[in-house]
């Protein structure tokens, strides 16, 4: 996506988890970036979340793989402790082992972005006439 992108090229690809995206449980799920508020105060950006606890930015990993490199912005919450929500939030919570534990999120800003707007092209008008054309044809 990011060739086509760097082309001028508008994408048109179904992620893999399009029909996943589509569902309740993930539009509700209070743990993710994507249903959290987000808030840029000072060219400083923050996530909220469903407690109204803030997560501020920290640092920005690098990792290299393949060949590639991939940028993560790394987000904390400071104090998760009296949270009501934690058990939903936390992956992988467990009460006895983890009570101190705070949320920490990891986003590929970038890539991110990138599936948002090829989400947004299959979801317009034009994107959902593409998909029903291929839909019929034969391979």
């Amino acid at each position: 996506m990011l060739f086509l992108k760097e082309n001028n090229i508008k994408s048109y690809i179904k992620l893999q988890t399009h029909e996943k995206m589509k569902t309740k449980a993930y539009q509700n799920d209070i743990g993710k970036y994507y249903n959290m508020t987000s808030l840029i105060y000072e060219n400083t950006h923050y996530y909220r979340c469903a407690d109204n606890r803030i997560l501020e930015y920290q640092r920005t990993e690098t990792h290299k793989k393949d060949g590639f490199e991939r940028t993560f912005e790394v987000y904390a919450c400071s104090d998760c402790r009296s949270c009501i929500h934690k058990a939903n939030c936390l992956y992988k919570y467990n009460e006895a082992k983890d009570a101190n534990r705070n949320k920490v999120m990891k986003i590929n800003e970038q890539w991110e972005a990138l599936k948002m707007d090829s989400n947004q092209n299959i979801q317009s008008e034009e994107g959902v006439l593409n998909r029903q054309i291929r839909s019929i044809q034969t391979e």
